[in-house]
C-alpha cells in the first residue's frame, strides 16, 4: 500500500513510494505530470527511505539532502525547462471570493479526494490548482492576487458520470469552482516549468 511521507523535526521518512515520488518530493513538484523522461520502473518499483538531520535543519535544507541523497545512490541527472502553454488561471470571479480562510480547528480533518469530490485544509491557491491538474488535464496557475491559505470543500460531477447517476444534472467542475469558490477559471497562455530526467539508475543496496 503507498503510504507517502511522514516528518517531524529530525527525520523524514518515505514508506512504499515510488521514486518518482522521491525525484518529485526533491524537487519542490507538486504534480508528477509535470516530470518526463526516464524509465518506466520510476512509477512502478516501490522504496522506503529514511533519513535524519539536526532539528535545525530548514524545508530547504531537508530538500537539498534528499537530492544529493538521490544523486548519489540513483545517479539522477535533472534539468529544468520552461514552456509557455495553455493553461487555466485562477481569477477572483464577479462578486467576488468565496474562499474560507484556513480554520486551524480543522486542522484534525485531514485532506479528502474523490470521484466529483474534494475536501482540503490550510492550502494555498497554488497547491489547489495542482489538485485540479488531473481533473482538467491542463496546468492551473492563480492570478488571483489573494494570498493566505485556505480550507476548500468543491463537490462536481465528474465528466465520465453515466446519466444513471442522480448527481449527473450537478456542476461540471469548471462551474462548480466559480459557484462554489467565486472563482474563474480563464484559458490563457502562462510559462510552466517541468523537470526533465536525463539520467538515472536503480538504487544501490545498502
Amino acid at each position: 500500500m503507498f503510504v507517502g511521507m511522514k516528518r517531524d523535526p529530525v527525520r523524514v521518512s518515505f514508506s512504499n513510494v515510488p521514486l518518482k515520488y522521491l525525484i518529485r518530493t526533491a524537487y519542490d513538484f507538486d504534480t508528477s505530470a509535470r516530470i518526463e523522461g526516464g524509465p518506466g520502473w520510476l512509477d512502478s518499483d516501490m522504496y522506503d527511505v529514511t533519513g535524519t538531520f539536526p532539528a535545525s535543519t530548514t524545508n530547504d535544507q531537508m530538500l537539498r539532502m534528499l537530492q544529493s541523497l538521490l544523486s548519489d545512490r540513483c545517479k539522477l541527472a535533472v534539468r529544468r525547462e520552461s514552456r509557455v502553454q495553455a493553461v487555466y488561471a485562477f481569477v477572483v470571479a464577479k462578486g467576488g471570493s468565496k474562499l474560507k480562510q484556513y480554520d486551524p480547528a480543522n486542522r484534525g480533518n485531514g485532506n479528502r479526494s474523490g470521484k466529483g469530490h474534494l475536501e482540503l485544509h490550510n492550502i494555498t491557491l497554488a497547491q489547489l490548482g495542482n489538485f485540479l491538474y488531473n481533473e482538467l488535464a491542463r496546468p492551473v496557475v492563480d492570478t488571483t492576487g489573494l494570498s493566505g491559505t485556505w480550507d476548500v470543500v468543491l463537490d462536481w460531477t465528474p465528466v465520465d458520470t453515466s446519466g444513471d447517476d442522480p448527481k449527473a444534472t450537478g456542476p461540471s467542475l469548471i462551474t462548480a469552482v466559480q459557484e462554489q469558490l467565486g472563482l474563474k477559471l480563464e484559458t490563457q497562455r502562462a510559462p510552466i516549468e517541468y523537470l526533465m530526467i536525463d539520467q538515472v539508475e536503480r538504487p544501490t543496496e545498502n
